[in-house]
């Protein structure tokens, strides 16, 4: 299989871990497949930049507001990633959004606005995250990027692989070679190992360079699972793709377990871990016995710890033991502890532990929980208390709330959360949702004294080398959002309220909108978005309103779609205020002259206002566009457009004109290439990403009720 790509494309490295190379450019790609060998090999020249960021989900739909503007329309890939909230590069799960259908995005504005709240913890209080890659517009000056992967197939399972990436950046260009193979020996064994290295050079001439490797060893059989593995990923090292969970860190280890018939299981791990920043270093090994019954789970086992640093050492010999019992139908009593042998339970991460919990089924949807865990350390003693509720209120709602108490020689902390979402279908017509989403600091007490006044807590030795999510958000924050949907006959209304008050922010979001189908062919469109923001000197508010109207009947030549935006924006601070209005109408009409040739009309107006701290700009433009479209074929068709753009304040008028060529690729699929010899841009008119000037890629698809049919009939039926 051979194919050959020029224009947008995905580079798609994604066989490796540490050569993963994951863009959206525009160039040339080409891969090749068969028996033997697989090539994925691409070449780009562009300005643009790769960027990453992950935000923690704040209980409503935004604003989210990312690190960059400017962004490139459509470079967006957008993944709500779930943690572990005790081992921060541990993904639990991991949903890929979709523009429109999902969230919307200001490219200009660098904002994102989803159609859901997104939480801040799941129902167990993990952290949630809005992972974003994307990519940005430099400054103008064209560089190379380009890179592949070769592989070479021993077998159907194994493989040798060579990955070789340069990267241009505004003042940097990295170049990173990375080396992959994996190999069956068995039904049972694999082996998968990579090296890579990795080197930029800055434009202010300074260099950073690193390197990473990742052997594993994995066994298994129906009695046992074992994986050998050694991890090294230096601090310098890579492309912005890799997780950052272990960047500067080394992992050396081993893990199993082993099943002694279906209710005894024996664990076993050990594995040191370094930074390679500090030297401090962790060892740990442990091994536990489980066994399960009819209404009881019982573990019990051994844990040593060795954590060492230039401040010293921390050393635990403890003893563990746990397990779950059902009292009756409606109580679960659980417990385990962590206790030292031989007096020593030094080690920050693993003290000495004790934990008791109880579940209480209220009724058959509702059971309350309650855990109370407490530790004693070198350096710190703690307690944490954790009560709550799950219910199932009916089908597709849960609600849990939980509050969490946290003491130590640090201080005092009481937290209380709550997480609460729900689809609620009333009757035929009318559906609910609702969450609630709540971080609460109750009491907050300092220290009142430590052994060495001249120690505070921040320079307390941490040997810990992973981020640990494990207690509330530091921010107290209430989030609570409201949505409805009304349904009857040629009537569609959706609305939803949302509020968020915090320590640093108060927020408000109302998005309405109303469908409302006057005839066969006739639609009106009605919606109302309101955000506010504020906070500590600064209050932010925008508006923004739209009406639509739709004219498209079956037996008409005329096609006619109309949409009216009005929007009024404003940031006030202590200092400096700015006001910003828009009035802008797009009215687009479409003629059918005869079997073969129509002509496309647009007309689009804007006025705006500013004002900059009482000094206050306007002006009005307009656009006026006109297209003529002809079928040569039943497949190919002609057209010829022109548009001028008008700015009647400033006296200044652009133009762009050009030709395309369209072609039915499939059934209700048209795919059109065009050049415009002149060209102008202007956001707020629709389609004027068409009038710019150069080349476009312009595509159309149309689904119906047919769709779905047609695809099976061309692909195959699906049993």
């Amino acid at each position: 299989q051979f194919y050959g790509l020029f224009g947008d494309f995905s580079t798609g490295l994604s066989q490796t871990e540490l050569s993963a190379y994951s863009r959206r450019l525009t160039g040339l790609k080409t891969e090749f497949d068969n028996e033997r060998f697989e090539v994925i090999a691409f070449v780009s020249e562009s300005d643009q930049a790769f960027v990453k960021d992950e935000i923690q989900g704040d209980g409503t739909s935004g604003l989210y507001r990312l690190s960059s503007s400017e962004i490139i329309r459509n470079s967006e890939q957008i993944t709500i990633e779930t943690r572990d909230r005790f081992r921060n590069e541990e993904i639990l799960d991991a949903v890929p959004l979709h523009r429109f259908l999902d969230y919307d995005i200001d490219y200009a504005a660098g904002t994102l606005f989803f159609k859901r709240p997104i939480p801040s913890q799941d129902t167990a209080f993990n952290p949630v995250f809005i992972v974003v890659d994307y990519e940005t517009q430099g400054g103008g000056l064209d560089r190379l990027d380009a890179g592949g992967r070769v592989a070479y197939k021993f077998s159907e399972d194994s493989e040798i692989g060579l990955s070789v990436i340069h990267e241009g950046v505004e003042g940097r260009e990295s170049d990173l070679v990375g080396l992959d193979a994996t190999w069956q020996l068995d039904d049972v064994t694999e082996v998968r190992a990579e090296v890579a290295a990795s080197e930029a050079q800055l434009q202010d001439g300074t260099a950073a360079s690193g390197e990473a490797v990742v052997a594993e060893v994995t066994r298994r059989t129906s009695d046992y699972e074992a994986t050998a593995y050694a991890r090294q990923i230096d601090q310098g090292f890579g492309l912005g793709q890799q997780r950052t969970g272990e960047v500067g860190t080394r992992r050396i280890g081993a893990e199993g377990r082993y099943y002694i018939g279906d209710n005894v299981e024996l664990q076993g791990e050990l594995y040191e871990q370094q930074s390679l920043e500090t030297d401090a270093t962790e060892t740990v090994a442990s091994t536990i016995v489980q066994m399960s019954g009819d209404g009881y789970t019982v573990n019990t086992g051994l844990r040593s710890s060795v954590s060492e640093s230039e401040t010293g050492e921390q050393r635990s010999n403890l003893l563990t033991a746990g397990g779950s019992y059902q009292l009756g139908d409606k109580a679960t009593l659980i417990a385990s502890g962590d206790t030292p042998v031989g007096g020593a339970a030094d080690s920050a991460n693993f003290p000495k532990r004790l934990r008791v919990g109880l579940d209480y089924k209220l009724t058959e949807s509702v059971t309350i929980t309650a855990e109370q865990e407490f530790t004693w350390g070198d350096l710190v003693d703690s307690q944490g208390t954790r009560v709550g509720m799950r219910s199932k209120l009916w089908k597709g709602g849960e609600v849990s709330t939980s509050a969490e108490q946290s003491f130590g020689e640090n201080g005092e902390r009481l937290a209380a959360l709550a997480g609460l979402r729900q689809t609620w279908e009333f009757n035929d017509r009318w559906r609910f949702d609702f969450t609630v989403d709540r971080s609460q600091t109750i009491r907050q007490q300092a220290p009142a004294n430590l052994s060495n006044p001249e120690i505070v807590l921040d320079q307390v030795p941490d040997i810990q080398v992973t981020t640990v999510y494990g207690s509330a958000s530091s921010e107290d924050f209430t989030a609570v959002t409201f949505g409805s949907n009304f349904r009857k006959d040629a009537w569609d209304w959706s609305t939803r309220v949302e509020y968020r008050a915090s320590d640093s922010e108060d927020r408000v979001n109302l998005v309405s909108d109303v469908i409302h189908d006057l005839s066969e062919g006739q639609q009106l469109l009605a919606q109302v978005d309101i955000q506010q923001s504020e906070t500590e000197g600064a209050e932010v508010s925008s508006t923004d309103i739209r009406l639509g109207y739709a004219f498209r009947p079956i037996d008409s030549r005329w096609t006619v779609l109309n949409r009216l935006d009005l929007s009024r924006s404003s940031t006030l601070n202590s200092g400096f205020d700015t006001i910003t209005q828009k009035i802008v109408n797009n009215l687009n009409a479409n003629y059918i002259w005869d079997d073969d040739t129509q002509i496309a009309l647009q007309y689009g107006s804007k006025y705006v206002t500013d004002n900059f701290d009482g000094e206050e700009y306007s002006g009005y433009t307009d656009l006026l566009g006109m297209e003529l479209r002809h079928d040569l074929s039943a497949k190919w068709d002609f057209g010829l457009h022109g548009s001028v753009y008008n700015s009647w304040e400033s006296d200044v008028s652009d133009y762009s004109y050009g030709l395309s060529v369209g072609h039915n690729i499939a059934h209700n699929v048209w795919l059109s290439l065009g050049f415009n010899f002149e060209g102008f841009s202007d956001d707020d008119f629709l389609d004027s990403e068409y009038t710019a000037k150069g080349v476009y890629l312009k595509y159309r698809v149309k689904l119906d009720q047919d769709s779905l049919q047609q695809a099976r009939s061309a692909f195959g039926s699906i049993d």
